[in-house]
């Protein structure tokens, strides 16, 4: 499996790069740390190319190339990268792919890192890099994504763990499900995950009718079971009232909120919204949606 790490400006990206890639060595994938800037004249453009091409000679203040090495530097920090003679093992240097740039390093855990930079617009680029290279998770900052998350959130295919207000590493899941299809999806990823981190998994259910109840509750006692096979420890609410609002007051700021991606088509998801966008605008911790052509289950 792939996880693609969107990083934007220095400060800024430092919640996402390190707790994405945390995340993504713990799930024991490829990491590709994407970053998309601005289409620049064909004069700036030479002169980043020239600054790519002369990387390790030069310590040129290029965005791009600013970006590259913050995002090496703070990986060595946490000890993600594996060293050889007390520098990063290159697994191929950096080199251009079409319009983009790419380095690749190997993990601590022999698994690869590469940093890839592209320009022009970012949702454009995002797409035509999961087009070209599929990854099965997309990890993006809500805070220099902000205006961009509904057209990523709707149109990348991935499923998409955003980043919001980052605490720390030790988060619970909570997974909010209704027990449709694409609920019973964002369940078995949160049971994964739960068990891949060892945290205790919430399932959240929102009813508006007696029978609604007693059908969620048949499904909940189901799927329990399946967790606490897996020595999940497990907590179970169904609540009335505001699905939206419910879910964000139990989420708190310390669990993981887990969703399934919306039935609506794309085009009426994006001008009219969804409960998975209004839950990125609102909820105060971070969201994983889980979408239904994603390899990450």
């Amino acid at each position: 499996m792939k996880t693609m790490v969107c990083i934007g400006g220095v400060d800024e990206s430092l919640p996402t790069l390190q707790f994405g890639t945390w995340f993504a060595t713990k799930i024991a994938t490829e990491i590709l740390l994407l970053y998309v800037e601005k289409e620049s004249s064909l004069t700036f453009k030479k002169e980043t190319e020239i600054a790519f091409e002369k990387l390790l000679e030069w310590n040129l203040d290029l965005p791009a190339i600013r970006i590259l090495r913050m995002a090496m530097k703070r990986l060595e920090e946490v000890g993600l990268l594996k060293l050889v003679k007390g520098k990063p093992k290159i697994v191929h240097d950096l080199r251009k792919i079409g319009d983009a740039w790419q380095l690749c390093l190997k993990s601590f855990q022999n698994q690869d890192i590469c940093f890839k930079t592209r320009q022009g617009n970012i949702v454009e680029q995002l797409l035509q890099e999961n087009r070209d290279n599929h990854s099965d998770l997309l990890i993006v900052g809500a805070s220099q994504r902000r205006r961009l998350l509904p057209k990523i959130v709707t149109f990348v295919d991935s499923s998409i763990l955003i980043i919001k207000n980052l605490i720390d590493h030790r988060y619970e899941i909570l997974i909010a499900t209704d027990g449709s299809e694409a609920a019973h999806r964002a369940e078995y990823v949160a049971i994964k995950t739960a068990q891949y981190f060892e945290r205790r998994l919430t399932f959240l259910s929102v009813v508006n009718s007696e029978s609604e109840r007693e059908r969620i509750e048949v499904h909940l006692k189901r799927m329990s079971a399946i967790a606490a096979k897996k020595k999940i420890e497990l907590a179970v609410e169904i609540k009335t009232g505001n699905a939206v609002e419910e879910i964000i007051k139990s989420a708190g700021d310390r669990k993981i909120i887990f969703v399934g991606e919306s039935g609506r088509n794309l085009i009426k998801q994006y001008f009219l919204g969804s409960k998975v966008l209004k839950l990125c605008k609102k909820a105060e911790s971070p969201i994983f949606i889980v979408k239904k052509h994603s390899r990450y289950k």
